[in-house]
């Protein structure tokens, strides 16, 4: 039977498939042929993928740690991956030993992303990649949190919206290195002068803002953040009680763009 030319997939319209046809798309011959005929893994914690599977991910009660399988043998394999919306937690693909994913030893990934990956027999590449647009958190307190050292991070802990899991109480981690426009508005119940920083660990990355006395404490800035890093918001005033009105005290990081 004489080879006909690939056949290109476009959304919207179907292609009857004969013996001998190749697919044009992204990763599709590769990857669809695979992976169509077997049964999705489902995964809801720590654990080590399977070989020419898709998966989906939904990790409720802990951060997870998803390994990939070892590169030995099993070149021209691939895996899919999807994370599901109900996934709260943090979700790190991770290579086997010292194997690399795109070139890295370890990614995060988002809520609601899918990627697609496939291995080279030396490492594991991406045939696609979620880059994780939309990244937003809007967050307020109404825990009337006591600062009672010098410095203390703030808790945040209502969430009305993080669309990609970023935000755990006072601990701030983005999916994806890039820019992002952070606003706070913070309101004490004492009359004292405070100060509110950016922190990365112990380091002081970028003062918010400053108030005097009982006027609130307001920032805005656009920083650069690096994905897996901790990063959290702290107040430098002693023995301050937080205002317990969630509406006083307000916390959004939205996602901007690449950075440098």
């Amino acid at each position: 039977m004489a080879t006909r030319k690939p056949l290109t997939l476009v959304k919207g319209q179907t292609a009857e498939l004969q013996a001998g046809d190749t697919l044009d798309g992204i990763g599709s011959s590769v990857f669809w042929a695979r992976i169509s005929n077997s049964s999705i893994v489902s995964l809801t914690g720590t654990g080590t993928l399977t070989i020419d599977r898709m998966h989906t991910i939904a990790c409720t009660g802990a951060d997870g740690v998803f390994t990939f399988p070892a590169v030995s043998g099993n070149a021209g394999k691939v895996i899919g991956i999807h994370v599901l919306p109900s996934n709260t937690k943090r979700v790190t693909l991770d290579g086997n030993a010292s194997e690399l994913l795109d070139g890295v030893a370890s990614i995060q990934v988002s809520r609601n992303s899918t990627t697609l990956w496939y291995c080279d027999g030396s490492g594991w590449m991406s045939l696609t990649r979620e880059q994780a647009p939309g990244i937003f958190l809007y967050a307020s307190t109404n825990a009337g949190q006591v600062v009672t050292h010098t410095t203390e991070d703030i808790i945040f802990e209502d969430e009305s919206v993080d669309s990609h899991a970023i935000w755990d109480g006072d601990t701030l981690i983005v999916p994806v290195t890039g820019l992002y426009l952070i606003n706070v508005h913070l309101l004490t119940l004492t009359a004292n002068n405070k100060t509110l920083t950016l922190n990365a660990g112990s380091t002081v990355i970028a003062v918010l803002g400053h108030s005097a006395g009982s006027a609130p404490l307001r920032g805005t800035l656009l920083v650069q953040l690096t994905a897996g890093t901790n990063y959290s918001f702290r107040l430098g005033l002693n023995n301050a009680t937080i205002d317990t009105e969630p509406t006083s005290n307000i916390l959004s990081v939205t996602f901007i763009g690449p950075g440098a």
